[in-house]
């Protein structure tokens, strides 16, 4: 008990009122040496992914911040690795960030991936549309585009950097002639694995997300509703009146109708004495019925 108590004593800020001391140049230069050829690898949905099964990958540490750090000897190594990219871990994505841009401000914050763009017109096919269809999804790297030929179908690929904490966008309407009706473009993603499917968040599964985009912004047709909904503090008069005369309308309906069923067992019953044969005491029903919903509409429209 008294050794725990002594342990909890070396917690204490004693020292922290000194002057700070800075490493000197050789022994921070020694560090960056150490780590430059070195990638630092990031989970997106710790649900599923856990750095202890990361690191059973290849030779590297845990930091205390949670990610993974790969170690190479040479820089081509490296290279290739983020070449090669992305890459996922029990089928979810991870950031993969070279640890010498530690101090960029995107460092551990995006994914670069491969994206077929589908259903571009053929005289849109051009590096200057793609790029501005593909500035939908993030900063583009590299455009490819393979024209149709008789042997392939062309195809159109961007290689972009994106927010590995947004949304994955899977299609977009594009105006391509402002005289003509948008076009739908649709986005696949090369070597992506799993993400959710009602939001587009790799950070996450389906059943666990609670995205409403109505709640976080709301549109213009959210408040077109709530103005409908919303109490009126002058009673409309007119208003009043034809919701008075629809329900009376349903009403009256409601009781001619049942007149007319009771007519019809009326006269069934009664069709001998008045030698009157069943065809002929439903006709005569059918008409009084339908001359009691045109005296009820005339008093109606009145």
């Amino acid at each position: 008990m008294e050794k725990d108590l002594w342990m909890d004593f070396q917690n204490l800020d004693l020292g922290s009122d000194q002057t700070p001391k800075i490493l000197s140049s050789e022994a921070k230069k020694k560090g960056e040496d150490n780590h430059r050829f070195s990638s630092v690898v990031k989970a997106l949905n710790p649900h599923h992914q856990n750095p202890a099964g990361i690191k059973l990958l290849m030779p590297n540490r845990i930091n205390e911040d949670e990610t993974v750090q790969f170690f190479f000897r040479h820089e081509h190594q490296l290279l290739t690795v983020l070449e090669h990219g992305p890459w996922n871990y029990r089928d979810w994505m991870v950031i993969t960030d070279r640890w010498t841009r530690r101090h960029q401000p995107d460092y551990l914050k995006t994914i670069t991936l491969w994206v077929q763009i589908h259903n571009i017109p053929d005289e849109s096919r051009e590096e200057g549309a793609i790029r501005e269809i593909g500035d939908v999804l993030g900063h583009i790297e590299e455009v490819f585009i393979q024209q149709p030929t008789r042997e392939q179908q062309g195809e159109v690929w961007i290689r972009v950097i994106m927010d590995a904490y947004g949304r994955l966008i899977f299609t977009r309407y594009i105006y391509f002639d402002e005289h003509e009706e948008p076009i739908l473009i649709r986005f696949t993603y090369e070597k992506l694995r799993r993400f959710c499917t009602h939001c587009g968040s790799l950070q996450h599964d389906v059943d666990i997300c609670d995205y409403n985009p109505l709640k976080i912004q709301p549109g213009p047709y959210d408040q077109e509703e709530e103005e409908v909904q919303a109490p009126n503090a002058e009673p409309n008069m007119e208003e009043n009146q034809q919701a008075h005369h629809s329900l009376t309308n349903k009403n009256i309906m409601y009781l001619v109708a049942i007149q007319w069923v009771a007519s019809i067992q009326t006269l069934t019953y009664r069709w001998s004495i008045l030698e009157m044969s069943y065809s002929q005491a439903l006709l005569a029903t059918t008409a009084i019925f339908f001359h009691s919903v045109i005296l009820h509409q005339s008093s109606i429209s009145l």
